[in-house]
């Protein structure tokens, strides 16, 4: 079988123009749409998926944030249907900062694996849909290349496998109940840092979701948002805690290309200090030492009396 055939239109994303997606056949069937609003000079977008075009345009144009975004892709094809539209829509969130050094509006709630029929050959739809996009260029790289950059493989747009899905909500849970602490636990490569990165990202952006961002299936996720918004109205004070250096450095250097995160939100553990936090979440804990075979005792000491702890405390317990 060959290829999907798809089309791809470019409007300017205001009043008058987005009047004139109604003339596309697909959008005027409410066949589903995957959409994406940009500013080439301010390197900013959203990518959407919708049933209704039209509406769902109007509603980004009263967003202080989205009405700012000046041209619109709109990509329709006869071969989409809901569950194909989606997985495009969440490839694009995931390729297009790397492909073309995007920040993005969208949030991450509700990005979750999930297979359907012929996912492998959407896929290659996709990558035909991603050739074909030109934000200030066309993509250069070849997806090789772009899935080997850190701020591919540190994404906070990844979707997540169900186990790293039930942990997101177990520490969103905790925060609601007033847990102290939530421990992940998994073998090297299940993606616990990827739990936590996707959580920075989240809950650095829940108080700001809007009616319009909340169409995720999951029922209970929906309901986790809403208790959130309710108890953390101005949103929370985040701090990634990373003990490793070298990675250290390189997610300060991912946090600042994702719009919302910033990078001083990853500290090492001498920083937990430096301000009070909502929520600490602390990235390969098993790293954080004690006063044993350490390279800098006076200044493990000095933060250790700035605490008020003796000198048997661990670093754990600056967290805590």
């Amino acid at each position: 079988m060959s290829d999907f055939s798809f089309s791809l239109e470019k409007y300017q994303f205001d009043i008058n123009n987005i009047k004139l997606v109604d003339n596309n056949e697909f959008a005027k069937k409410n066949y589903p749409v995957v959409y994406i609003l940009f500013d080439e000079n301010k390197k900013l977008a959203y990518i959407g998926e919708t049933t209704n075009a039209r509406a769902r345009l109007s509603t980004h144009l009263k967003n202080s944030e989205k009405n700012k975004l000046k041209k619109l892709y709109l990509c329709t094809s006869e071969y989409f249907n809901k569950s194909a539209a989606l997985d495009i829509e969440s490839n694009l969130i995931q390729y297009i900062p790397a492909a073309f050094n995007y920040k993005l509006l969208n949030g991450n709630a509700g990005m979750v694996n999930h297979g359907y029929y012929q996912q492998r050959k959407y896929f290659n739809l996709f990558k035909n849909i991603l050739s074909e996009i030109r934000l200030d260029g066309r993509v250069t790289k070849s997806l090789f290349e772009i899935e080997n950059l850190d701020v591919f493989k540190y994404s906070p747009y990844k979707n997540l496998s169900s186990d790293q899905y039930i942990a997101v909500k177990e520490v969103i849970t905790s925060l609601l109940t007033n847990s102290d602490i939530v421990f992940i636990e998994g073998a090297a490569g299940t993606g616990k840092t990827i739990v936590g990165i996707f959580l920075m990202k989240f809950l650095s952006s829940f108080h700001l979701y809007e009616s319009v961002d909340l169409e995720v299936e999951d029922e209970d996720l929906r309901g986790l948002i809403k208790e959130l918004k309710n108890k953390y109205p101005k949103g929370l004070e985040l701090g990634f805690v990373v003990p490793m250096t070298s990675l250290r450095s390189t997610l300060k250097d991912v946090f600042g290309k994702v719009h919302g995160l910033k990078k001083n939100m990853i500290i090492g553990p001498n920083e937990v200090n430096n301000k009070k936090y909502d929520l600490l979440l602390v990235d390969e804990a098993h790293r954080l030492t004690r006063r044993v075979a350490i390279t800098n005792y006076q200044s493990f000491d000095s933060m250790n009396k700035t605490l008020g702890f003796n000198n048997e405390a661990t670093q754990l317990d600056w967290v805590k």
